[in-house]
């Protein structure tokens, strides 16, 4: 392992020099086809030689560290950005402004595989190669010399230049779209920047970028490769014409979007456990949901089955203010805070129908839990594979994916309604909790827990 030692040239100035030498390079993929075809592996190649041998610093310090949540940031990464590209793209369908017409979809399911993973390893390299430059190579070394914030802010600028040939050279947009271009990508830079300049590690940027690259490239067709065929209806200055949202006005709200939830998401929560009700769990929680809620609501309506729409909706409620609200709101710490509404990161505004029960739920609540969970989450699948809505069957599993993610990597960590069956805190911060609470404590050892 190469140890990190103090470089003989400035940091700063690297990332300056590799900043020239990136640009000069990205216009040359377009004088000379081999250097095309090779570009991503020679930035690279590139970034690891200047990082080990000029920086002389440690390889996974340029932003590829396996923390216990590596993968987690990676997929959440991908679904999200994901996500909001298809949203975005398919409000655009609804409102008329493009037009998507099955095209790949048609193929034998061999072929549409194939050419799914040929375009996925084409996005991760394009990716990988991105952020490695940019994030963990350009913005660490700049922050050696200038603050952070100043670091994210330039970096982010050079993200946008990088791009400044595809925009001239391969679109040759006018000036208008050019600039709205260019802004969206400094937009973007910010965003990434901000994802790693939180995490310091690569696995979220590399996510975000991969996820947005491949469902606007390769699933909507902005490229004219995809699962779809892309035509502009509407006016280009929003929709980003040829070029798709990255050149339009929706692709800036998109980014402001992306970087408002990621601004949130990615805030520093010191894994206390949350004793207080706080905005930003209920937030996360509320975005996860949602991520879910908007492709069953469009699948379901659009194809006609708004009865079973309206039948999920009264249990949501039944189960959330009757039953959950007994077997395991009731059990939560909160639940014995003053006011008639629960406050908690989760349920928030539920009347408190039932007693405030400080012990721990028995194994028949905790049963009937998952069991009126899985209900809730999953009844809209079945209609959706029914209506053949498959589009919004598989965002409805990604935004599923992307609840799972939220409550077992972040929320289910800090829940002080312990007994629940899907909290994760550790016995050891629980067991803390429980010497402060000793009423608490009193019932939870009369149920035969034993606090260490």
């Amino acid at each position: 392992m190469i140890e990190s030692a103090e470089p003989r040239i400035p940091r700063w100035l690297t990332a300056v020099v590799f900043f020239v030498f990136t640009l000069i390079l990205t216009t040359l993929t377009y004088l000379i086809p081999i250097v095309g075809e090779l570009y991503y592996y020679i930035l690279i190649l590139v970034v690891l030689l200047l990082w080990i041998y000029v920086d002389q610093q440690k390889p996974e310090e340029l932003g590829f560290r396996f923390s216990r949540t590596w993968w987690l940031q990676l997929l959440l990464g991908i679904v999200f950005a994901g996500l909001v590209v298809f949203l975005v793209m398919w409000l655009q369908v609804l409102l008329g402004w493009i037009s998507l017409t099955p095209d790949y979809l048609g193929q034998p399911l061999g072929l549409l595989l194939g050419a799914l993973t040929v375009y996925g390893l084409n996005t991760a390299i394009v990716a990988i190669g991105e952020e490695m430059g940019s994030r963990g190579y350009i913005q660490q070394n700049l922050a050696t010399r200038i603050t952070a914030p100043f670091a994210i802010l330039i970096t982010a600028f050079m993200f946008a230049m990088f791009h400044t040939p595809s925009i001239f050279l391969f679109f040759a947009l006018p000036p208008v779209p050019a600039i709205i271009m260019f802004c969206n990508l400094f937009i973007a830079g910010i965003w990434l920047g901000l994802s790693f300049a939180r995490t310091r590690n690569l696995w979220l940027p590399i996510g975000l970028h991969f996820g947005w690259n491949f469902v606007l490239y390769y699933i909507i067709g902005i490229r004219g490769q995809g699962l779809y065929q892309y035509q502009n209806l509407g006016p280009e200055i929003l929709t980003g014409g040829i070029v798709g949202p990255e050149a339009g006005l929706i692709g800036t709200v998109a980014f402001l979007f992306l970087f408002a939830i990621t601004w949130i998401g990615t805030s520093d929560a010191k894994g206390q456990l949350l004793r207080m009700f706080e905005a930003k769990p209920l937030v996360m929680f509320a975005l996860g949901f949602v991520t879910i809620l908007i492709p069953v609501v469009l699948g379901l309506l659009l194809a006609g089955m708004w009865i079973f729409l309206l039948i999920w909706i009264v249990y949501a409620i039944f189960f959330l203010q009757i039953w959950e609200n007994k077997i395991l709101c009731s059990h939560c710490p909160h639940y014995g805070n003053e006011g008639r509404t629960l406050r908690c990161h989760a349920n928030y505004g539920l009347f408190k129908l039932w007693k405030y029960n400080p012990a721990p739920m028995s194994r028949s609540e905790q049963v009937q839990t998952v069991i009126g969970v899985a209900i809730m989450i999953g009844f809209p699948f079945p209609f959706l594979v029914w209506a053949q809505q498959w589009l919004f069957l598989v965002f409805a599993l990604f935004g599923a994916i992307v609840l799972g993610a939220i409550l077992f990597g972040w929320l289910c960590l800090r829940c002080v309604n312990f007994s629940c069956p899907f909290n994760r805190v550790p016995k050891v911060e629980v067991d803390a909790f429980l010497k402060e609470h000793p009423v608490m404590r009193k019932i939870w050892e009369e149920k035969g827990y034993r606090v260490g």
